[in-house]
């Protein structure tokens, strides 16, 4: 997240009575951080998986690929 979405999150709107933007940036921000993860784990499975590059991908591979896409 940005300095600046921090900054909003984490109290400078208190005192102005905007809850509802407040929850939002929180949300937000969990999805920003949960997005983050899921990247970190898709990396980790891929070295996991792959384990030298080639030109062309092999069943486990493509196997592989399939399952981090979707």
């Amino acid at each position: 997240m940005t300095d600046f979405a921090d900054s909003l999150s984490s109290g400078s709107l208190e005192g102005k009575g905007d809850k509802e933007l407040q929850d939002f940036l929180m949300v937000e921000k969990q999805k920003a951080q949960f997005n983050a993860q899921i990247h970190e784990f898709n990396d980790f499975c891929w070295e996991k998986c792959v384990e030298k590059p080639s030109n062309k991908l092999d069943s486990r591979t493509e196997n592989m690929s399939d399952k981090l896409r979707g």
